[in-house]
C-alpha cells in the first residue's frame, strides 16, 4: 500500500479493519462521525482509496503510531485535508513535517490542483500552521474558517526548452566532428531549442486550461452549495 515518509514519520492508508480499531477507541464523537463516513467511501471507492482512508501517522524509529491523517475524497480537481496529532507528541514539530509531506504528495498528484482545510476559527496553531504553508482563507462562518492551497503553475516551457537546447548543442557537437561543410552547432541548437519550447509549451498550456476548468467547476459548486444554504434559511 502507498506511503509517504519525511524526516521522522511515515503516513500509510490504514486498512478497513484498522479504521474500524480506530473507531472503536476514539472518544471524540464528532471524529467518530468522520472517520465512519470516510470508512463507508473508502469501502466504495477502492480505486481512489487513498483519498477517502484514515492514514496513520507513525515514527519511522519504532513505528509508533502518533496521530492520524485524511484526505476527504477528490472532486473538481480538490482534495480537502485534516489530521490529529496524540497530545503528548505536540510542540515538537510533527504537524509541520506531516503538512508538508501530504501536501507535497496531494499537489505531485495529476488529478490535483486544490488543496483546502476547514478549521475552527479558534485554533490558533492550526492558523499558524496553515499560514507557514502559504494557505488563503477562502471562506468563513463565524466559528469555522476554509483555507485553500493551489498547485504552483507549470514551467515545463522553460525546463524542455534547456532540455532540448543541450540535447542540441550535444548533437552539433558530434556532426561537427564528423562534418565539417555545415555549422551543425548552430542547427542543432536552434532545432533543440524550437522542439523543446514546443512540448514545454503545449504541457503548460494543458496545465492552464486544466486549471481554469477546475476554478470554474469550483465556483459554480460554491456558488450552488451557498443558494442552497440561502434556500434553507428561507424556509427556516
Amino acid at each position: 500500500m502507498k506511503h509517504v515518509k519525511s524526516k521522522r514519520l511515515i503516513m500509510e492508508p490504514m486498512s478497513i479493519e484498522e479504521m474500524d480499531e480506530l473507531i472503536e477507541k476514539e472518544t471524540d464523537l464528532e471524529l467518530v462521525e468522520l472517520y465512519k463516513d470516510l470508512k463507508e467511501k473508502a469501502s466504495d471507492n477502492l480505486q481512489e482509496y487513498k483519498w477517502y482512508s484514515t492514514w496513520k501517522i507513525c515514527l519511522r524509529d519504532d513505528n509508533k503510531q502518533i496521530g492520524e491523517f485524511h484526505f476527504n475524497g477528490l472532486n473538481n480537481c480538490t482534495t480537502q485535508m485534516g489530521y490529529k496529532i496524540n497530545e503528548e507528541y505536540w510542540g515538537q514539530g510533527y504537524t509541520y513535517e506531516v503538512l508538508d509531506a501530504m501536501m507535497n504528495y496531494a499537489l505531485s498528484q495529476d488529478e490535483v490542483y486544490f488543496i483546502e482545510m476547514l478549521i475552527k476559527k479558534n485554533d490558533e496553531y492550526k492558523v499558524k500552521a496553515l499560514n507557514k504553508f502559504k494557505f488563503k482563507m477562502v471562506a468563513e462562518t463565524d466559528t469555522e474558517a476554509l483555507y485553500a492551497l493551489e498547485k504552483p503553475k507549470s514551467k515545463m516551457l522553460i525546463i524542455f526548452a534547456s532540455i532540448g537546447l543541450c540535447i542540441g548543442l550535444a548533437v552539433g557537437f558530434s556532426l561537427n566532428a564528423v562534418v565539417i561543410s555545415l555549422n551543425y552547432i548552430a542547427i542543432g541548437i536552434s532545432v533543440g531549442l524550437c522542439l523543446g519550447a514546443l512540448i514545454g509549451a503545449t504541457i503548460d498550456k494543458n496545465d492552464e486550461d486544466k486549471r481554469k476548468e477546475c476554478q470554474e467547476a469550483r465556483i459554480k459548486q460554491g456558488q450552488e452549495e451557498a443558494a442552497k444554504a440561502s434556500e434553507q434559511d428561507n424556509n427556516e
